[in-house]
C-alpha cells in the first residue's frame, strides 16, 4: 500500500479497534528491534520507508534483518510469532497467503499457512487472497490442523475481494459470541494452532475481482497479479483493500473485547468451580466437563489439566530485578574513576522476595511479574528456576529491558550511590500470564501499575481470600490508588509508609479524618497505651484501617504493631473470651482493645516487640521475609483474630532469621523454624 494511505489506514485501523473497546498495537522491525505498538511518529516514519528499505519478514527472515539492524513488514506469519510472543491473541489483517496456483509443480505455499499450524493466535481476515488456489489452501488449513470459521450471515468462503469465493467454509458463525467462543475452546485444548475467523463483508463485492479469481490470476509474481486485479477493477481494488481491512478491524476488536470478557469470567468462577465426572465407566474424578461462558458447547476430557487448573495456590504479583552489588575495595570513593572491588549478582525484587519466602514455607506460589528479552532477563529466569520456583507466572516482554538494581557499596557497606531500572514492572498485566490464577492467597507489591494492582486485589476478592498490600517504598506506595480498592485485607508498611498512606486517606477523604477527630477514644479497662504506639502509629493506623481492616506496621528495631478493625466474627470471639483477656498471648508485648465514647469495641492495638536481640548482617529482604511469612501463616492458619498472633510470632522470626543471613531469604528458613 502507498504513502500516505498506508499510515492512513494503520491510523484509521487503530481508532476502530478502540472504538470497540480493545486496545491496538501495530507490528513492525524498526532499526534492528520489534516494535509491539507504534507512536504516530514511528508509524509516519515506517510508512515513507521505500520497497529497497523494509524487507518482508517471515518467521525465517527475522534473524537476518534484526542482526543487520534493518527494517520490516512483518507478514501474517512473522506477524502471528511476534503477536503470540507478545501474549495477545487476536490479530486483523486483510488476506492472508495460502497455496499458489500450480504449487503441484512450483511448491510454493505461503509461510502463512504453516504458521497457523503452529501459533496459536486468531487470524481474522477476510479469506484467502483471491489469485490464490482456494480449494488446495483450505485443504492445506485442514492438514495443518487450523480451524477456520466464516463469521457473516452465509457460510461461503470469501475470497479478499469478494464474500464468494463458490466453496462453503468448514465452520460458520453468525455471531461474534460464537467466534470467540470457538477461540475460547481451542486455547483451552492448548492444541498450539491458529484460529481463522474469516469476516465476509457483503459491499464489497467487486464483479471485475470476481472475473480475476475466475481467470485464475495468480500464475504469475504478486505485482503483476496485482496490477491484473486493479486493472479489472478500474483501479477500485485498493480502495476495496482499505474497507476490508477496516470491516475486518471491527470484527477482530469485538472478538477481542468477547474473548477477554470470556477468560475473565473464567478467572471469576474459579474458585467456585468444581470437577464433574463425565458420568462414563471407568470415569475418575479427574474427567471434567469444562464449557466455556455462554458458549461454544464443548465438552472435553482434560483429566489432570483440570485438576491443576483448579488447585489454589498462593499468588505474589510484584516485582522481579537483577539485584547487582559493586563492593570496592577502600571506603573512599572518588567521581570519574574505576576502583577494583567485587561484583555480585542475586535475583532480588520485592514480590520474588516474598515468593521465596513462601516457596521455603511449602507453600508452592506462583510468583507474577516480568522480565525483559534480554541477558538479564533470562539470566534472572534461570536464578528463580534453580531455587526450585515455579516460572510460569514470568511473562517474558519483547524490546523492554528486564529490571536491574545497581547499588554501589564502599568497602564497611555503605551506599554510596544506585541506579534502578524498574520500568518493566509497570508493563505487565495478569491477562497475559498463561497459566490458571486460581488464589488461595494473594500478594500484590507497590511495584506494578494501578490496572494490574486491581486486577491482583479483584483476583484475590472475588476468590474470598486473603489479600496482602506490601506498599514497597512512599512514591510507590502513594502512586497507587489503593484507598479506592476493595478487597484488601492486609497492608505491610514501614513508619514512614504508614505516615504517607494516612496523608492520602486525610486528603482524598476528610470527612472520615473528621468524623475520627471527633470520635472519644478510649481503651478497655483504661489501659495506658505506650507512647512509641500512641504518637507513631495509633492515629495514622486507624485511619488506615478504615479502608484495609488489618495494618501490619513494620517498626525495625522497634518489632511490629498490629492494628486491626474488628469484624463480627472477632466481635463475637472477644465477647465469649471476656473482650480484653482474649488478647493474652505470649507473642504481644502489650496490647488492648480501643472503644468509642460509647465503649463498643471498635479496634485492637497490639505490639510485638523483637525477641532476643542481634546484631544483623544484613537487612535486605527482612521486611520482604516477613510479609512472605505473615501471607504463608493467613493461608496456613487463617486470618480470624485468634489465630493472628502465632502467625506474627512466625513472621518476626523469619525477619530475624534475615537478619543474620547473607542472603535476602534465608536459605534455612522452614515452618518449623518460625512455628508455623
Amino acid at each position: 500500500m502507498p504513502f500516505p494511505q498506508n499510515v492512513e489506514t494503520a491510523r484509521v485501523v487503530e481508532d476502530i479497534i478502540r472504538s470497540e473497546g480493545a486496545e491496538p498495537a501495530t507490528i513492525a522491525i524498526l532499526d534492528g528491534a520489534i516494535h509491539v505498538g507504534l507512536t504516530d511518529a514511528e508509524m509516519a516514519a515506517f510508512g515513507q520507508l521505500g520497497r529497497d528499505r523494509v524487507s518482508k519478514t517471515s518467521r525465517r527472515d527475522f534473524a537476518a534483518v534484526l542482526a543487520r539492524g534493518g527494517s520490516g513488514g512483518t507478514t501474517v506469519s512473522g506477524t502471528m510469532l511476534v503477536a503470540d510472543k507478545a501474549g495477545i491473541d487476536v490479530f486483523t489483517t486483510g488476506g492472508i497467503g495460502g497455496v499458489h496456483r500450480g504449487a503441484e509443480e512450483t511448491m510454493d505455499i505461503s509461510a502463512d499457512l504453516t504458521e497457523l499450524g503452529r501459533t496459536p493466535v486468531a487470524v481474522v481476515c477476510a479469506g484467502v487472497k483471491s489469485i490464490l488456489d482456494i480449494p488446495k489452501t483450505l485443504e492445506y488449513l485442514e492438514t495443518q490442523g487450523v480451524t477456520v470459521t466464516t463469521h457473516g450471515p452465509t457460510s461461503d468462503f470469501p475470497a479478499f475481494y469478494t464474500p464468494r469465493s463458490g466453496l462453503k467454509s468448514p465452520n460458520h458463525s453468525p455471531t461474534i459470541d460464537e467466534c470467540a467462543a470457538i477461540i475460547y475452546a481451542n486455547k483451552q485444548l492448548q492444541l498450539r494452532s491458529a484460529w481463522r475467523v474469516v469476516g465476509a463483508d457483503p459491499e464489497r463485492d467487486r464483479p471485475g475481482a470476481r472475473r480475476a479469481v475466475a481467470r485464475g490470476i495468480g500464475g504469475v509474481t504478486r505485482p503483476r497479479s496485482s496490477r491484473a486485479v486493479a486493472e479489472l477493477t478500474r483501479g477500485k481494488s485498493l480502495a476495496a483493500n482499505i474497507e476490508l481491512i477496516k470491516n475486518n478491524a471491527h470484527v477482530g476488536g469485538k472478538i477481542a473485547v468477547r474473548l477477554a470478557e470470556m477468560k475473565r469470567a473464567a478467572r471469576d468462577r474459579a474458585a467456585k468451580s468444581t470437577v464433574h465426572s463425565l458420568g462414563v465407566p471407568g470415569a475418575t474424578a479427574a474427567s471434567a466437563t469444562v464449557t466455556a461462558p455462554k458458549d461454544p458447547r464443548v465438552t472435553l476430557d482434560l483429566n489432570a489439566k483440570v485438576a491443576a487448573a483448579q488447585e489454589k495456590r498462593p499468588i505474589v504479583v510484584g516485582g522481579l530485578a537483577l539485584d547487582v552489588t559493586s563492593t570496592l575495595a577502600t571506603k573512599d570513593l572518588q567521581l570519574h574513576s574505576s576502583f577494583p572491588g567485587h561484583i555480585q549478582q542475586t535475583a532480588g525484587g520485592v514480590g520474588r522476595n516474598v515468593a521465596e519466602a513462601m516457596h521455603r514455607l511449602g507453600t508452592n506460589p506462583l510468583l507474577v511479574s516480568a522480565v525483559g528479552d534480554d541477558f538479564a532477563g533470562k539470566t534472572l529466569l534461570d536464578m528463580v528456576a534453580a531455587a526450585d520456583m515455579d516460572t510460569s507466572g514470568i511473562i517474558m516482554m519483547p524490546h523492554q529491558r528486564t529490571a536491574v538494581y545497581n547499588a554501589v557499596h564502599t568497602s564497611d557497606g555503605q551506599l554510596a550511590t544506585a541506579v534502578a531500572d524498574m520500568d518493566v514492572l509497570t508493563r505487565f498485566a495478569l491477562p497475559q500470564v498463561r497459566v490458571p490464577l486460581n488464589p488461595s492467597v494473594v500478594v500484590v507489591d507497590g511495584n506494578v501499575n494501578s490496572a494490574t494492582f486491581h486486577e491482583a486485589v479483584a483476583l484475590g476478592a472475588q476468590a474470598n481470600v486473603p489479600v496482602v498490600f506490601e506498599p514497597t517504598s512512599v512514591p510507590k506506595a502513594t502512586a497507587l490508588p489503593w484507598f479506592r480498592a476493595k478487597g484488601i485485607t492486609h497492608t505491610t508498611p514501614n513508619l514512614v509508609e504508614l505516615g504517607a498512606m494516612a496523608e492520602i486517606m486525610a486528603d482524598k477523604y476528610p470527612e472520615k479524618v473528621d468524623r475520627l477527630n471527633r470520635t472519644q477514644w478510649g481503651t478497655l479497662g483504661s489501659v495506658r497505651i505506650p507512647p512509641f504506639i500512641e504518637q507513631a502509629i495509633l492515629s495514622p493506623a486507624v485511619l488506615l484501617a478504615l479502608q484495609v481492616p488489618t495494618v501490619v506496621v513494620k517498626c525495625g528495631k522497634d518489632g511490629i504493631v498490629v492494628v486491626r478493625r474488628l469484624s463480627d466474627t472477632d466481635l463475637d470471639y472477644l465477647d465469649t473470651r471476656a473482650g480484653a483477656q482474649a488478647l493474652r498471648d505470649d507473642v504481644w508485648s502489650w496490647a488492648t482493645i480501643v472503644v468509642s465514647e460509647k465503649r463498643t469495641p471498635e479496634y485492637t492495638v497490639a505490639w510485638a516487640r523483637p525477641g532476643t536481640p542481634v546484631n544483623p548482617i544484613n537487612v535486605t529482604g527482612a521486611g520482604d521475609t516477613l510479609v512472605g511469612t505473615l501471607a504463608a501463616g493467613l493461608l496456613m492458619a487463617g486470618k480470624q483474630w485468634p489465630v493472628l498472633p502465632s502467625v506474627i510470632r512466625a513472621a518476626r522470626r523469619a525477619a530475624e532469621m534475615t537478619l543474620l543471613s547473607e542472603f535476602a531469604v534465608p536459605p534455612k528458613l522452614s515452618r518449623s523454624r518460625v512455628g508455623l
